[in-house]
């Protein structure tokens, strides 16, 4: 046991330096004797970790040239036992991801567990402990959160089978599912229009780092010419109610208020709506992407994600991967939404 724990520090010593990127894709590692120098250890116990590493196709061994480190994008063949989703609890539908999330993993014999990453903390570094803890099935949801690719690249070359929503950073290194925002804003812009309501107005965040806000945005410049946007709200939430205030009284003075506005977030829709109510301008249409509890009491029409399809196809993804090994390649899904109109 002692031995096996020996050459177990061996290997994640090394692929802590790949994950560092220390070691790049081709570099030389030190040679064995330096290797049991430095750490402490036998000659045959390095030698063991590098036996290990190389059936794992992590490194490859060349007599008379050293060993180099060999950086693949594979699928990793393995049962699906135990996955983790990595989340914001904080979003306003969190509840109704991880539930149906729950429900797909319980159907094809997986166990679910739940990670939320720490303020200080990237995302790549709680994915890579959970390498480091076997843990190496995952499901992302970044939730405006930028990802780096040498280091999506390295962990899936270690050995993580991962699949990302709502970002297209994570691409080719996972698979990526979206929800078809261009859809959404063709449904909720037709939607709108057909009650008269001519001159649209668009609020969303100003953000280059969420996919899904910066979707919004050109979705909206594409089908919902010739509305215009109104105001941007800063990704920090904590002020949009004031902001929205202000904007809406400028908005007002200069006659400039729209018939209907879309706006995405579903909290600043609710923010938005009321406003509208307290300055009596409740018959402008607002629309936007998520469906809350509110959302039906001030009249807002939503297009909801599925999250239902959208678990079940994060799902089928890693399982994929996990089925599919060395054949696997990484593909982008669309998932549909739902129009409510109010």
């Amino acid at each position: 046991m002692e031995n096996e724990k020996l050459y177990i520090n061996v290997k994640q010593n090394i692929c802590d330096g790949i994950y560092r990127g220390i070691y790049k894709d081709g570099d030389k590692i030190p040679p064995e004797r330096t290797l049991s120098d430095n750490l402490k250890v036998s000659r045959v116990t390095v030698r063991k970790a590098l036996e290990i590493m190389e059936q794992g196709r992590l490194i490859v061994r060349e007599v008379g040239n050293g060993t180099r480190v060999q950086l693949h994008n594979y699928g990793w063949a393995r049962e699906l036992e135990v996955l983790v989703l990595v989340a914001p609890a904080g979003h306003a539908q969190f509840s109704v991801f991880i539930e149906q999330f729950q429900r797909c993993a319980a159907a094809g014999g997986s166990l679910l567990l739940y990670l939320e990453r720490l303020k200080k903390d990237t995302i790549e570094d709680c994915l890579y402990r959970l390498y480091q803890r076997g843990l190496c099935d995952v499901a992302v949801w970044p939730h405006g959160i930028s990802l780096e690719q040498e280091k999506l690249e390295r962990l899936r070359a270690l050995g993580m089978n991962m699949v990302f929503f709502d970002t297209d950073t994570g691409f080719p290194f996972g698979d990526c599912v979206y929800s078809d925002i261009e859809a959404g804003m063709v449904a909720m812009c037709s939607s709108v229009r057909k009650k008269k309501n001519r001159r649209l107005g668009y609020i969303g965040l100003d953000t280059n780092q969420s996919y899904s806000a910066r979707q919004a945005k050109e979705a909206f410049m594409k089908v919902g010419a010739p509305g215009k946007v109104l105001f941007e709200l800063p990704q920090k939430r904590e002020n949009h109610p004031q902001i929205i205030k202000k904007e809406l009284e400028r908005l007002e003075r200069k006659g400039k208020l729209p018939d209907a506005i879309i706006c995405p977030d579903g909290k600043d829709a609710v923010l938005l709506a009321k406003r509208l109510l307290k300055m009596k301008a409740a018959n402008i249409k607002v629309a936007s992407f998520e469906e809350l509890a509110d959302s039906a009491r001030f009249g807002i029409t939503t297009y909801e994600k599925d999250f239902r399809e959208i678990a079940k196809t994060l799902y089928e993804c890693l399982s994929g991967q996990s089925r599919k090994g060395e054949l696997w390649k990484a593909k982008r899904y669309l998932v549909s939404g739902s129009l409510t109109e109010r």
